[in-house]
């Protein structure tokens, strides 16, 4: 399985996906919009993961300069036409994170487990998901 990530912050790395991807000898490549990465121009992945930021849709280019919330959208939605999976990932349980110490101060171990749950559900079927 080939797996895309769209990463807006620094902060929101994909570490848990990463390591779990790595260990299930899946591939992964990212788009890091905070580096000023452009989103993919084709779905030449299996799975697109969206991460989490600070970022709405309603965010502008004067507010983000590097968020586009309209390609963003488009690169969405053309993964659904493709029926690729898709995974959004979003703290709003949470209170608004606005650096990586406040990020690595939560435990993330309950939902990592969900996580990669559904994940392995999704690559080998229901076998794996008691």
């Amino acid at each position: 399985m080939q797996l895309h990530i769209i990463q807006h912050e620094s902060f929101e790395a994909p570490g848990a996906i990463a390591n779990w991807a790595a260990k299930n000898n899946h591939g992964m490549t990212c788009t890091r919009l905070y580096q000023g990465d452009t989103l993919p121009a084709r779905c030449d992945y299996d799975c697109l993961i969206v991460m989490g930021g600070p970022q709405s849709p309603a965010t502008t280019m004067q507010e983000c300069p590097y968020f586009d919330a309209r390609q963003e959208i488009r690169c969405i939605q053309t993964a659904i036409a493709q029926n690729k999976i898709l995974l959004g990932e979003a703290h709003q349980h949470l209170p608004y994170i606005h650096n990586a110490q406040q990020l690595r101060a939560y435990d993330y171990r309950a939902m990592n487990q969900l996580l990669f749950r559904f994940l392995d559900y999704v690559v080998t079927g229901p076998a794996c998901s008691s």
